[in-house]
C-alpha cells in the first residue's frame, strides 16, 4: 500500500512539473542498432607463380574486407579492431612495415578517418603457398 501511495505521489509531482510524459523515439531511430561481427579477409589469388609482396597482398586483403562488409550493409568506417596475421620464416621476420603501409593507405584517411585497433601477429605459414597476410576484423554492421 505504501509503494502505491509513493508511486501516485511521484506521478502527481512529475505531472505538475510537466515531466510525466515519456517520449519514445520514432521507430526509425529504434531500428538503427548495430551489431559487431568478425570477418576474415585474404588477398585475391595471383596468376603468376611468384606471389606479390606483402604491401600488395595487404591491400588486396583490405579490399576483400571492404567487399565482405558491403555485402552485409557495413563499411570500413565500422571497423573496431583488426588482427593481421603475417607470415615470417626462419631467416626473416614478417614485413610489419609493409602491412602498416597498406593499412595507412586505407585507414586514417579523409574517406575513412577512423583507425581501428591493430594487432600484428607473426605466423609460420598459411595453407595457400606464398600467402603472406590474413586479416581478421571486428566490425559493426547494421543489425
Amino acid at each position: 500500500m505504501n509503494r502505491l501511495l509513493v508511486a501516485c505521489v511521484m506521478i502527481v509531482a512529475l505531472s505538475a512539473c510537466g515531466q510525466a510524459s515519456v517520449k519514445m523515439p520514432p521507430a526509425a531511430e529504434q531500428d538503427d542498432r548495430k551489431i559487431t561481427e568478425t570477418f576474415f579477409a585474404s588477398p585475391p589469388p595471383w596468376p603468376d607463380k611468384k606471389p606479390p609482396a606483402i604491401k600488395v597482398q595487404a591491400e588486396g586483403a583490405l579490399m576483400d574486407l571492404r567487399n565482405k562488409l558491403a555485402l552485409k550493409g557495413g563499411s570500413l568506417q565500422g571497423c573496431v579492431s583488426i588482427k593481421a596475421y603475417l607470415r615470417g620464416n626462419v631467416l626473416q621476420t614478417a614485413d610489419f612495415d609493409g602491412f602498416l603501409f597498406a593499412y595507412s593507405r586505407v585507414f586514417g584517411t579523409r574517406l575513412i578517418p577512423n583507425r581501428p585497433d591493430l594487432i600484428q601477429i607473426e605466423v609460420s605459414g598459411f595453407a595457400r603457398p606464398g600467402q603472406l597476410v590474413l586479416v581478421e576484423a571486428r566490425c559493426a554492421i547494421p543489425g
